[in-house]
């Protein structure tokens, strides 16, 4: 009896217990059956491919004979022929070797209204491996009438007529010089867009940041640039032997620019500014109240070290009249608002009025401690009393 008591009161369970263990044991026998049932919904047709294409048993291809990859590229190679990617046909694409998911992406490009412009804008289908675009590439043809069916020349004949390439600066480069050599409008238009916000081609390769030229222009291009005083006798070589004496341009004489007079206009014509660069400096000089000195223009918000230095050599000091600031009329927000004076030292100024009365000078400024001289030197220009 005794043991009968000792099992009943050990291994006696209450309702929600047994529940509990019910749920368990159900939650380990689906845990234990999980393999059976996920390999009854998923194939393993992918897990059979990859065990077969690696079986150290299976027979291996023959050095000498060709891959299936060779004999297809060899069958596509003889097979090209020139076509506009906006009329070709499935069977003419087929015909060039490409793949049935690359023919379907075409087709439902152009069907809802998608153009190809220019034989580099064939790259735009996403499916259209590197390769066979690279290999497609010299035999589209197009006449930028992209609705036209009727037989059309190869592009090469199409292209518009190239001037005599000229030595030019990436940075100052315009639009005319641009537009002979070829660049279509949209690529001209980025161009000069990339300037008009600031940037600037510190190097020929940095052309390549344009999203908008292709590749083929930038290594058309490239013998042709030179950046800022280089010499373009480094071009020049590059030439034809008739061209090579008159395109060799000498380097551009640039007008110094006096700071504090100048317009947007005359800061555009400095090497490395453009309309962005140029409504900044003025935007400082204004807050400024004017520019005591050449070293301030380089304090311009974000304008690189190297493009004030490039322009540094053509600015000048000239107009030496300044926005003042009445030390004894100022009030916080007056002396606040200039760039030199911040909120607390606007606020040590006033103090000092209130206790002691007119500034007779602005040298009085520093009877207050906390003032430096190196700080009074860079603002005194501004000060007046």
């Amino acid at each position: 009896m005794k043991v009968k008591k000792f099992f009943w009161d050990y291994l006696y369970f209450t309702r929600v217990e047994r529940n509990g263990i019910i749920f368990l044991v159900c939650t380990c026998l689906f845990l234990l059956a999980l393999p059976s049932i996920y390999g009854y919904f998923f194939n393993k047709k992918s897990y059979i491919t990859h065990q077969v294409l690696f079986d150290s048993n299976a027979p291996q291809a023959s050095d000498s004979a060709p891959s299936v990859e060779e004999q297809a590229s060899e069958q596509r190679s003889n097979t090209l022929f020139h076509f506009n990617p906006n009329t070709c046909s499935a069977p003419d694409f087929k015909a060039l070797g490409l793949s049935e998911k690359t023919i379907k992406s075409i087709l439902n490009y152009r069907s809802k209204g998608g153009k190809f412009k220019q034989p580099d804008d064939f790259s735009k289908i996403y499916t259209l491996s590197d390769e066979d675009f690279h290999r497609l590439r010299p035999w589209i043809t197009m006449d930028y009438r992209v609705n036209d069916t009727a037989e059309m020349p190869p592009y090469e004949q199409v292209q518009k007529p190239l001037a005599i390439m000229k030595p030019f600066d990436p940075n100052l480069v315009d639009a005319a010089m641009l537009s002979s050599f070829g660049l279509s409008d949209k690529t001209i238009s980025g161009w000069l867009n990339y300037r008009s916000k600031g940037g600037y081609f510190r190097q020929k390769e940095d052309v390549r940041k344009l999203f908008t030229l292709s590749e083929m222009d930038y290594q058309r291009l490239y013998p042709f640039m030179f950046i800022g005083e280089k010499a373009t006798t480094e071009v020049a070589v590059n030439l034809p032997d008739k061209a090579r004496a008159t395109n060799v341009s000498s380097k551009r004489t640039i007008a110094t620019v006096d700071i504090n007079s100048a317009e947007i206009e005359d800061l555009v014509e400095l090497p490395g500014i453009g309309e962005g660069w140029a409504k900044r400096i003025l935007n400082w000089r204004d807050k400024l109240g004017g520019f005591s000195r050449i070293e301030q223009v380089g304090e311009t918000r974000m304008l690189p070290d190297s493009v004030f230095q490039k322009v540094r050599p053509f600015l000048q000091v000239q107009d030496q009249t300044f926005k003042k600031i009445s030390l004894n009329t100022a009030t916080w927000d007056e002396l606040n608002e200039h760039p030199y004076i911040e909120s607390k030292q606007a606020r040590w100024i006033i103090a000092f009025r209130e206790q002691h009365g007119r500034f007779r000078s602005v040298e009085e400024l520093l009877q207050i401690i906390e003032l430096k001289k190196d700080w009074l030197e860079k603002v005194r220009p501004y000060l007046a009393v």
